[in-house]
């Protein structure tokens, strides 16, 4: 029983009104407990979040739940902030919607047990929510986490909670949203048979993508032990051939001879044109190691086939049943495309890609720096150096996929140039040095003049620089003119610059 004790009807309104907001602060604590205390048998998450302009963020929060474990709770909870800047606080996500990805046939979803069934069943929920960050700062982070993982995962310590989070670097004040994931992080496989796994992702400014696989996260800066514990990041489970991973493309490949259901988690990291982090993604990949029934006869052509069914009791009696039927046979489609290269003014090297794929509808191409392209033709511009694995994957109406794989070699041969150095031996921007990136070039011809046209610097050795005397004796501040001539040995035109310098005592 409550009693108020009022001394006017301004003060008794008034009153009423704070019992009331307490009450549904009450009741809210309560759903919020509720939802986050139980075991959630969630087997992975992604947060990303999308730019609204203005410092806004609509921020996106997927959950992937095990259907034989509790429901989806009604909403959830992202925390966030800012260890730099200060301030943050808790975002509820709403729902926004929900579908299953169980992998099981078309034909058969009836049977998974996010319908009551016994097949193994994976549903997917989508919550999101707003918010406007208070400042530009380096290291925002958005959080979220859930007791507790599944007791069935192998290869890693019971008992810890789900983690996962986003990080976003905003400092520069551009408006920037976190990359995307096509791929599902759950995946069936045979045992003994190859596993390749992809995240196939995209960012929507086309900002640069790095893979890394780290140890599975509790925390924000705690990992889950493995077990055993002589498991690494880099190989997070027992496997036949060891994992092959592609830091770049983010491809995983192993081959398993033991049924398990094990995590590995990956880091992307995404950079701007700078080389500029700016943001981090953590990412749980769930495999389902299972023994797969022997093949059945799989015709290669449409046609009228007898099937005949046998049983065998325990006790010795059998029966035999025909069933006539008519086989429709697909095509599978063929996978295959041409690579032509063309270097670009020696800073960036352009490739065309052409389709050669048949008997496929859709096509996905992974490019090894982060790229993602869905259409057949195309071009792409590589800017750094070294070996970039070109993936195409084409899939038909009925599901069918086949994939190729072209590698190539990219060498881009560029030039930094400073516009100003100060010779006043203190250890720090001393000389007056050309920065080549790149392959060591086949020829190199750096030179330096005065306003009157005098040479007062040359050298055809890379990293030789100026250290701001003329004649032996100080050359005086002012600006000076530089020119630069260098290339690649194979290649027609020099990569040919100039520019000024400023002379700073």
């Amino acid at each position: 029983m409550l009693t108020f004790l009022v001394s006017n009807r301004n003060k008794n309104t008034q009153r009423i009104q704070t019992l009331t907001k307490n009450i549904l602060l009450f009741l809210l604590s309560i759903l919020l407990f509720s939802n986050i205390s139980q075991s959630s048998h969630i087997v992975s998450a992604d947060i990303t979040y999308e730019c609204l302009g203005n410092n806004s963020y609509k921020i996106n929060l997927k959950l992937y739940r095990n259907c034989s474990g509790i429901p989806m709770g009604l909403f959830q909870i992202v925390n966030y902030n800012s260890v730099s800047c200060g301030g943050g606080g808790n975002l509820l996500m709403i729902p926004d919607t929900s579908y299953e990805v169980s992998q099981v046939c078309d034909s058969l979803l009836s049977q998974t047990t996010c319908n009551g069934g016994t097949l193994p069943g994976i549903e997917v929920y989508i919550f999101s929510a707003t918010v406007t960050l208070p400042n530009y700062c380096t290291d925002w982070i958005f959080k979220f986490d859930e007791c507790c993982r599944s007791t069935n995962i192998n290869n890693l310590s019971p008992g810890f909670r789900f983690y996962t989070h986003t990080t976003l670097n905003n400092s520069d004040s551009v408006c920037n949203s976190s990359p995307e994931f096509k791929s599902i992080p759950i995946l069936y496989n045979c045992v003994n048979e190859p596993v390749n796994f992809n995240n196939i992702a995209s960012d929507p400014e086309g900002d640069s993508l790095s893979f890394r696989l780290i140890q599975t996260h509790w925390s924000a800066t705690r990992s889950i032990p493995y077990s055993p514990v002589i498991q690494t990041p880099q190989s997070p489970f027992p496997t036949v051939s060891g994992v092959i991973f592609d830091s770049i493309s983010g491809q995983m490949s192993f081959t398993s001879n033991a049924f398990q259901q094990v995590i590995a988690t990956m880091l992307i990291l995404e950079y701007d044109s700078l080389g500029n982090v700016k943001g981090t993604h953590i990412r749980d990949i769930e495999f389902i190691i299972v023994s797969c029934a022997p093949p059945p006869f799989v015709p290669k052509v449409s046609g009228y086939f007898s099937t005949q069914l046998i049983i065998n009791a325990s006790n010795g009696c059998s029966d035999t049943t025909f069933m006539n039927s008519v086989v429709y046979v697909h095509t599978n489609p063929i996978a295959g495309f041409d690579v032509d290269l063309e270097l670009d003014n020696y800073m960036a090297l352009k490739v065309d890609i052409a389709d050669n794929s048949v008997y496929g509808t859709s096509i996905v191409y992974t490019m090894g720096d982060g790229s993602v392209y869905t259409i057949p033709n195309f071009s792409h511009i590589y800017k750094t150096t070294g070996s970039q694995d070109i993936w195409q994957i084409v899939t038909n109406d009925f599901g069918c996929i086949d994939s190729a794989l072209r590698t190539i070699y990219t060498e881009i041969l560029g030039a930094y140039v400073p516009n100003s150095f100060t010779p006043n031996s203190d250890g720090l921007n001393d000389e007056f040095t050309p920065i080549v990136t790149g392959d060591e070039p086949a020829f190199y011809k750096f030179m330096v003049y005065n306003r009157w046209g005098e040479i007062v610097f040359e050298s055809e050795t890379v990293g030789d620089g100026w250290d701001g005397t003329f004649k032996g004796e100080k050359a005086q501040s002012d600006t000076y003119v530089w020119t630069l001539r260098t290339g690649m040995a194979g290649v027609p035109d020099p990569l040919d610059k100039k520019g000024h310098v400023t002379l700073i005592r």
